[in-house]
């Protein structure tokens, strides 16, 4: 009998950094969009081609012989299972100093942290998550050795060890857009970037005030950067 993977060790909260601004949108815009997905309640699904990783999806395949027939067949059927798939991507971490300034607007956006059984347990459709395995080398598929959707969600499961620093998990949905989560206390904390438009900043609190969300102002000191909410951790105790 082969052995079986198992994740023993689940993270208790996964975070994702926002940035209000884009360089082909209308901030204001992006602004409404970001707030409206913790006031509704939902998490967006891209498509993998909308990854910042040109490489994102890449994977090599074996056949099993040289008259495998089906080899083109399944293939294409890859192709277009990775083209259907929703993806959200999370971090394990919100002091990642190249997170913020990467996927946080140079720190004036802000990180949502999520707790994990909550939006696992709560979530619309299908969803599963994974965490990014970090290698040399894409996938090599050995095709039609497993199901479709384990061959494509490997693929992306999987990305150059370059981009390890992410310590990223991925959310995998059977479709894409709006994924919304039932349970309203999945958002636990709104972190702050340093540079954060004071604006924007007031009109999160409001939200946060009124959805029961903790919020945390980011400190710097020296090269480190930290989040001093230990008194929002202690009232939820």
């Amino acid at each position: 009998m082969p052995g079986r993977i198992v994740d023993y060790v689940t993270p208790t909260q996964l975070y994702r950094y926002r940035s209000f601004r884009r360089f082909d949108d209308d901030t204001v815009e992006v602004q409404r969009r970001e707030l409206a997905a913790i006031q509704e309640g939902y998490i967006w699904a891209a498509a993998y081609h909308q990854m910042n990783d040109p490489m994102e999806g890449t994977f090599f395949a074996r056949r099993h012989g040289p008259g495998d027939l089906y080899f083109q067949t399944i293939l294409e059927s890859i192709r277009e299972g990775k083209q259907r798939t929703g993806i959200a991507c999370f971090s394990e971490t919100p002091t990642n100093e190249l997170m913020w300034a990467h996927y946080a607007d140079e720190f004036r956006g802000i990180c949502i942290a999520y707790d994990f059984s909550d939006l696992r347990d709560s979530l619309e459709g299908n969803a599963a998550f994974s965490r990014l395995f970090y290698t040399e080398s894409p996938p090599n598929l050995d095709l039609g050795e497993n199901d479709l959707e384990t061959d494509v969600r490997r693929v992306l499961s999987s990305k150059s060890q370059k981009w390890g620093y992410e310590r990223e998990w991925r959310m995998f949905t059977q479709r894409l857009g709006r994924i919304g989560y039932r349970n309203p206390a999945t958002v636990r904390t709104i972190y702050f970037g340093h540079r954060i438009d004071p604006d924007i900043r007031h009109t999160i609190e409001r939200l946060a005030r009124q959805q029961n969300i903790d919020c945390s102002e980011m400190q710097l000191n020296g090269y480190r950067l930290s989040f001093d909410n230990t008194e929002a951790r202690m009232r939820r105790r």
